[in-house]
């Protein structure tokens, strides 16, 4: 009778155990990281090699939005907003200049296609 008890308690208590910290995702979590320039094309002609260039997705200060920050560092650095569109593949950026700018996108794996949007 002892065992009974003693295996229900401890069925019980597995069964009952759960995680006290839940894992917050990102809206954004695909692109945030560093992404390193390859290439650029120009007119739909082929690929021109790049300078060593490289973007930096961030999170802002609310990981539910489709909004972020970045960095592009190349020959200059430039820092800024994004915002990934309701249409769902354009990012829109603003730097710190004010500047803005789009991107189509298309995400894979390991690889960030952008063609700017006219």
């Amino acid at each position: 009778m002892k065992r009974l008890i003693l295996i229900i308690s401890l069925i019980t208590l597995t069964t009952s155990c759960s995680r006290d910290e839940e894992r917050n995702f990102s809206a954004i979590e695909n692109f945030i990281g560093q992404w390193e320039l390859q290439s650029r094309i120009l007119n739909d002609i082929d690929p021109q090699s790049v300078e060593e260039a490289k973007f930096i997705f961030r999170d802002d200060n609310d990981i539910r939005d489709f909004k972020g920050l970045f960095t592009l560092e190349s020959s200059e650095v430039t820092n800024g907003s994004f915002i990934i569109t309701n249409q769902g593949n354009v990012m829109e950026f603003e730097n710190s200049n004010g500047l803005m700018f789009a991107y189509e996108f298309i995400l894979n794996t390991i690889t960030l296609e952008l063609a700017y949007v006219i």
